[in-house]
């Protein structure tokens, strides 16, 4: 299987794994409400001081509903591994507003890391519903879809990110490994009769 951004991140230095979480998880800076406190803890995410980030995020959440950093805070927990956590803040902030395509990228993200793939279908499925030309969306489905074992869907849903991002690489990846997949299980059926007849079949 080709790697995902997500676990690719392990093995490099902190500060690079930081910069590559923030182009993997669509972070609050994408939502048109955003403060300016919460701008600035998104920077400190990036940069990797988690600690500034939870504090500016974690302060905002405390005194008032704050979708934006209670998404953050999500972040956070994740960078941590702590995945309960996570969840129920990325939940919490989809709670304030439920249209948010961004943050149900990320709550799926989330499920898959937690081998909860058929949530994580769902949650990617309204996100395109809600933005249909959202290309991390439609990336994000099609590895749901393989890990799940909808090989069909993923394909369409791939190729829908590809047709929205043609230079998507990993896109790409999955593509070709998913149809290598369907083209290699279509061979076996076709061979599977004179391979063995089947239960209950008469030689």
């Amino acid at each position: 299987m080709p790697p995902s951004p997500a676990i690719q991140l392990r093995g490099r230095g902190q500060r690079s794994a930081f910069a590559a979480a923030a182009a993997c998880f669509m972070l609050p800076l994408m939502s048109t409400h955003i403060s300016g406190s919460i701008a600035e803890a998104v920077r400190l995410f990036e940069r990797g001081e988690l600690a500034a980030a939870e504090r500016i995020a974690a302060g905002l959440s405390a005194r008032e509903d704050n979708a934006d950093a209670l998404h953050l805070l999500g972040l956070v927990r994740l960078q941590q591994n702590r995945l309960e956590d996570a969840l129920a803040l990325v939940n919490r902030s989809l709670v304030l507003r439920p249209a948010n395509p961004h943050v149900r990228v990320n709550l799926a993200r989330i499920l898959v890391l937690m081998q909860r793939d058929a949530e994580a279908v769902e949650a990617l499925r309204e996100a395109v519903l809600v933005q249909p030309g959202l290309t991390d969306a439609w990336h994000s489905l099609g590895e749901a879809q393989i890990k799940t074992g909808d090989l069909a869907g993923a394909e369409l849903s791939l190729r829908k990110a590809l047709a929205l991002a043609p230079g998507h690489i990993h896109a790409k990846l999955w593509l070709g490994w998913c149809s290598r997949i369907a083209a290699a299980t279509a061979k076996r059926r076709l061979c599977w009769p004179k391979a063995w007849p089947g239960p209950g079949t008469r030689r």
